[in-house]
């Protein structure tokens, strides 16, 4: 089933920097070289006022001056280094750039007005960078570890050279027809004049195609995969002379126009082929759910009759489960919606529940879509029962029974909170629930789990970079750690680590007013629909790993540059992540020390150490290797795990030599959780379940199904209940 569970890009962010605590300080220090180095020069003299030798050296700036290279493709993250490597670099006068931070709102805001069109961003930015011979020529000269300039020098020292670069707001398009926008305020400029034109090759044969600002420009491509893309812009030349003494600057004549060049990838998803002959393939109704102001956040609604109906007879009602999409769609491209789950549950050489729905009871399928399928459980719920309210509404008379049929309901992971929860409350409110069978689909009854030490990894790769951040220049990490403080996030993960040093928070809803709300008295309402857990998980305790396994373990040379085989900014890195131990122990359970190398015109030298370490604290049950139910998350990216170079789609800041050990797969819903077990111990935890009893702990549900079907003594068995 879906997999739309937390973080399967944990590892890929975390190893960019030392925590929190002493990240600061690191990064002041550079900052504090930097200034202390160039204090003794004339900044006046530097033309266009930015210095790159000056600036934080997040990216090499060279490759990107409008030529196209192998060095100089970019992408999303890569143009943003570019970007506040060269805003740092500013080293007299205001500066006329806006921040990252207003540039990615900027971002946000056409993205969610472009439709489906990808904003394009472009930066042009004329900048100096020190003259490889300055110092052999007595331009400049080097004096106790600061930088002069030489007075009556015969030149200056400086060389003009210009960033261009371009890339896409994302890198993903869901099907082959795709579209690119320029819009002016994605466009930074310093220098070089107004824009003549601008064009863009797709590499479908056309060439450069004619564009304008705030009008989309499409392709369509017949096969999927990675598309490279070719941007040019054309400048009324403006450029800058260098007086050869130390007076000011001059402005030059105009020259003939100048275009820059820019390319980058972007991978184009392979279209879902409709079905016309699979069940459900006839696309029913579809309703709309407008958000509601401090009540929820919307849904779509989708209607897939079963067998001959035309109106809604038997609903099968499938609440979707975590959702990553509307928060983070760096990591999450594509929303899950009812096609997505229809291919899911279509099994073609085993049990094809997509057939079997229609087959059995000519079901019709109701699938709700939540808007923000990370919201808080709550706020869903009431769209949940605003569905409800409407299929009874839409719900006509079973002519084979001539009975109006009750619902069938489905919550997949998260989604069986929500229908759980809220089911239970219209029931003790004294209202018809119209629902006789609630399944529970690896729901995390008992709580999900994300081991503290890789939430802790990814708190720590957020770390200051002039007057940036590193979630600033990567839109991934930034909505990682918005994941970790999502509502839904916080009311599923059994604990949670809340900040890179030591911060905890144990869950406190599942236990609380979720428990409450789901449990019912003796004497009071009593449901009407029976409550079945089902886990994709293991029945019979075989667990992933011990107590305390090494997670991850990291040694060598990283760079934090999206460009690493041209960065000058690397690490010498050492990180390990541990499952939590057992016995309830506080322990260390992610432990990082970087070296940072800094190397300045080929001559000076820098580095600094540092290290840090977040422990779990005492009396937590060992949950990182339990027996899995449906939901298990990937460690390393990397089939295997073991001593495999590091690699996958989203290190994209990270040197390809680094040397990595993982574990491949961690518990995410254990099947005690996925079967609403009490776990009170570490025996309930790691306890079998099977022959639908629950030999260990209590179960808090009417049945239960614990794994697929299993052969023993030639015969074919399924672990239902009796």
């Amino acid at each position: 089933m879906k997999h739309a569970y937390l973080f399967t890009f944990l590892l890929a962010l975390l190893l960019g920097r030392p925590v929190a605590l002493r990240a600061q300080a690191l990064t002041d220090d550079t900052r504090q070289q930097l200034d202390y180095l160039f204090a003794p020069l004339d900044k006046t003299q530097v033309p266009t006022g930015f210095l790159i030798e000056y600036g934080l050296p997040l990216a090499p700036l060279d490759p990107f001056n409008g030529t196209l290279t192998d060095s100089s493709l970019t992408n999303p993250a890569g143009f943003r280094f570019l970007y506040a490597s060269a805003y740092s670099a500013r080293a007299s006068g205001s500066n006329p750039l806006p921040t990252l931070q207003t540039l990615n709102a900027r971002v946000e805001a056409a993205t969610a007005t472009a439709g489906t069109a990808i904003p394009l961003l472009v930066q042009r930015i004329d900048y100096a960078t020190v003259r490889p011979d300055a110092f052999d020529l007595n331009l400049l000269s080097y004096q106790n570890g600061q930088i002069y300039d030489v007075p009556e020098r015969t030149k200056s020292p400086y060389l003009l050279r210009t960033l261009f670069a371009a890339a896409p707001a994302r890198a993903t398009a869901p099907t082959g027809d795709v579209s690119f926008m320029f819009q002016p305020d994605l466009h930074i400029q310093s220098g070089g004049g107004t824009v003549q034109a601008l064009r863009i090759d797709f590499g479908d044969g056309r060439g450069y195609v004619a564009a304008a600002w705030n009008q989309p420009v499409t392709a369509s491509y017949a096969t999927a995969g990675t598309k490279r893309i070719k941007v040019r812009v054309t400048y009324a030349s403006q450029q800058y002379t260098i007086s050869n003494s130390t007076s000011p600057i001059q402005q030059a004549a105009p020259q003939a126009l100048p275009s820059y060049e820019s390319h980058f990838d972007i991978e184009v998803a392979q279209p879902a082929v409709a079905c016309t002959t699979c069940r459900y393939a006839v696309p029913g109704s579809v309703i709309d759910i407008d958000p509601v102001p401090g009540v929820h956040s919307g849904a779509k609604v989708s209607i897939r009759y079963g067998g001959s109906h035309t109106q809604l007879i038997r609903p099968f009602i499938v609440v979707e489960g975590y959702d990553k999409h509307f928060i983070a769609p760096a990591i999450s491209p594509e929303n899950y919606d009812v096609s997505k789950f229809l291919e899911e549950i279509e099994i073609a050489n085993g049990f094809n529940f997509r057939d079997a729905l229609d087959n059995t009871g000519e079901y019709d399928l109701v699938f709700i879509d939540f808007t923000n399928g990370t919201d808080d459980l709550l706020r869903n719920a009431v769209i949940f029962e605003d569905v409800l309210d409407r299929v009874e509404t839409l719900k006509v008379v079973n002519p084979a029974t001539n009975q109006r049929e009750d619902n069938v309901v489905m919550g997949m992971s998260m989604g069986g909170l929500i229908s759980r929860y809220k089911l239970a409350e219209i029931t003790k409110a004294g209202r018809p629930t119209h629902t006789r069978l609630l399944l529970l689909q690896d729901s995390p009854q008992r709580g999900a789990n994300v081991p503290l030490g890789l939430q802790a990894t990814i708190r720590q790769a957020n770390f200051p970079l002039g007057s940036s951040t590193t979630a600033d220049m990567i839109p991934a990490l930034k909505q990682a750690l918005l994941l970790l403080d999502e509502p839904a996030t916080r009311q599923m993960l059994v604990h949670r680590a809340t900040d890179a040093t030591g911060g905890f928070e144990a869950n406190s809803f599942l236990d609380g007013a979720y428990r409450g709300m789901v449990t019912f008295s003796a004497t009071g309402a009593q449901p009407t629909y029976r409550v079945v857990a089902a886990s994709q998980g293991s029945q019979c305790n075989q667990i992933l790993f011990g107590s305390y396994t090494e997670l991850f373990h990291a040694d060598g040379r990283l760079f934090l540059s999206p460009f690493p085989l041209i960065s000058r900014y690397s690490y010498e890195t050492q990180v390990i992540v541990n499952a939590l131990p057992s016995g309830g122990q506080s322990r260390r359970v992610s432990y990082m020390q970087l070296k940072r190398r800094l190397r300045l015109l080929g001559f000076i030298y820098r580095s600094t150490t540092t290290s840090v370490s977040y422990a779990c604290p005492s009396g937590l049950l060992a949950w990182d290797g339990v027996s899995p139910a449906g939901g298990t998350e990937p460690v390393s990216g990397t089939p295997g795990g073991l001593n495999k170079p590091f690699g996958g789609s989203f290190l994209i800041f990270l040197d390809a030599t680094l040397n990595v050990a993982a574990v491949e797969r961690f518990s995410f819903v254990p099947t005690a959780s996925g079967l609403d077990a009490e776990i009170i111990n570490q025996a309930s935890l790691f306890g079998s379940y099977s022959n639908g009893v629950a030999p260990v702990s209590r179960l808090q549900v009417a049945a239960f199904v614990a794994q697929e079907s299993y052969q023993a003594n030639g015969t074919t068995y399924f672990n239902q209940p009796t």
